[in-house]
């Protein structure tokens, strides 16, 4: 029961921080079962090689493992073997391992202080086994880590992952569910409150919107960028010649990781970066955005964890940087948007030729139908070694679009900057919500976003901007 509360506790911590595992501070117990079944701690044993107070009177750091894959044994069996470990190598332990800010657990058999190598933590567990065969959990934390009712949550997801784990170990501990019925209450009224508001999200996909500015206003500014800019027909256009050409390189899109759904791209800020985007969505795939300042090997990890058909880039230097990390095809997007000056458009907003103009746009496009099909694809930092994938979809992008509207009401022609790097959540926003609603999206230019505020006042900047994001 001890390896079962400990592998619920790390399952919990990882789940929480995203992460894949954790470094526990544990008391550690006997191998030897009591006649209950269950673990009992240790006090003095030096002869036999451990340290001398063992349980209650000692922490020790353990590097507990957990994986989104695994079901909720093999976390068990995992937990336990490390447990194991630690009691045979306990006195050959690394000294002065730095636990401040982790989480400590602490198994006993009646109530107690708190041992005292783990009261400088910020959040412990502690276990209480009664003779009853009934478990307490006791949650210390400091006040500024938590406070009570997130205390009381957080007891309350880990109960839920100890039933999953008498229950049906075969589940996979990622799937879960941590909430506790008044918190599903709580969501679904959330969710039911705006769900009239944006009907249709669930079988919309975002670069539609764009498409109908395109029909309905052709000549109007979409991108501005320095010196040159872009009419949404000719955004449109290249758009469209992009996903012809993923298209005939095998790209089909539909889920993550199949018929090259994923595909790189390696961009600086531009003109080619949103041709792009929105080429790689008509073709019915999801753009992962790749910074140019990534080193090498990172961007060949995320290039290998997509396992793409194609990739597309902005120059011919990033043609070889993504070519060199293992891309099997590269599309060149400096060749679709090339001849561009800054007068390309009107800022009309196009008139009765618009439809025959659209029916030039190159065909080959393969676009989803539903809003579940993936849109883009961030990986996180990498604080765990390697970088790890997150998918969105469509229709999530869609709803936060139609809010941001909704709430913020840009007017056709409205001129908004794109300041954050397309790697960044705020960029989604920035892109999507300027394109689908008939705005110009005015890109700074590589590193512009340190100098613009104090630059605001003028160049291209002042004429151009009325809305700017900032994160926060």
């Amino acid at each position: 029961m001890e390896a079962t509360a400990l592998a619920a506790w790390v399952a919990l911590l990882s789940r929480y921080s995203r992460e894949d595992g954790h470094l526990v501070a544990c008391s550690v117990a006997s191998a030897e079962p009591s006649s209950g079944g269950m673990e009992t701690p240790l006090r003095k044993v030096p002869e036999q090689g451990w340290p001398k107070y063992i349980g209650s009177e000692l922490c020790l750091p353990m590097r507990l493992p957990y994986s989104e894959s695994w079901t909720l044994g093999r976390l068990c069996a995992a937990v336990r073997a490390k447990m194991c470990a630690a009691r045979q190598r306990s006195g050959t332990l690394p000294q002065g391992i730095d636990l401040s800010g982790q989480a400590g657990f602490e198994w006993r058999l009646a109530a107690g202080e708190v041992a005292p190598g783990l009261k400088r933590l910020p959040l412990v567990l502690c276990c209480e086994w009664s003779e009853s065969r009934r478990l307490a959990l006791t949650l210390h934390y400091a006040c500024a880590t938590l406070d009570a009712a997130a205390a009381r949550r957080l007891l309350g997801h880990l109960q839920q992952l100890l039933i999953a784990c008498q229950r049906d170990r075969e589940q996979l501990a990622a799937g879960v569910g941590l909430a506790a019925a008044a918190e599903r209450e709580t969501l679904q009224g959330w969710s039911d409150a705006t769900a009239t508001e944006w009907d249709g999200c669930l079988d919309s996909v975002v670069h539609t919107a764009m498409l109908s500015q395109a029909e309905h206003c052709p000549t109007r500014a979409a991108l501005v960028e320095d010196q040159r800019s872009m009419t949404y027909l000719q955004l449109a256009q290249a758009a469209a010649a992009v996903a012809a050409t993923l298209a005939r390189a095998g790209v089909r899109g539909g889920a993550a990781g199949v018929n090259g759904g994923l595909v790189p791209l390696l961009a600086t800020r531009g003109l080619e970066m949103i041709t792009g985007i929105y080429g790689i969505l008509l073709a019915g795939a999801a753009y992962v955005p790749l910074d140019v300042k990534w080193p090498a090997d990172r961007i060949a990890e995320v290039v290998s964890q997509c396992a793409p058909l194609a990739g597309a880039a902005s120059s011919g230097v990033l043609a070889s940087c993504l070519s060199d990390a293992g891309c099997p095809r590269i599309v060149s997007l400096w060749h679709f948007c090339a001849g561009l000056a800054a007068d390309g458009g009107d800022g009309g907003d196009g008139g009765s030729g618009a439809v025959s103009e659209m029916q030039t746009l190159p065909g080959a496009t393969a676009s989803p139908a539903s809003g579940a099909a993936p849109v883009y694809c961030f990986f996180t930092s990498g604080s765990t070694g390697k970088p790890k994938g997150v998918v969105v979809p469509h229709a999530g992008l869609v709803h936060r679009v139609r809010w941001f509207q909704a709430r913020y009401c840009m007017a056709a022609g409205e001129p908004h900057l794109l300041k954050h790097s397309y790697t960044f959540g705020l960029s989604e926003w920035e892109i999507f919500w300027t394109l689908s609603f008939g705005g110009t999206l005015v890109l700074l230019k590589p590193e512009g976003e340190k100098v613009h505020e104090k630059s605001a006042a003028r160049g291209m900047v002042s004429q151009f901007v009325t809305h700017h994001s900032h994160a926060v």
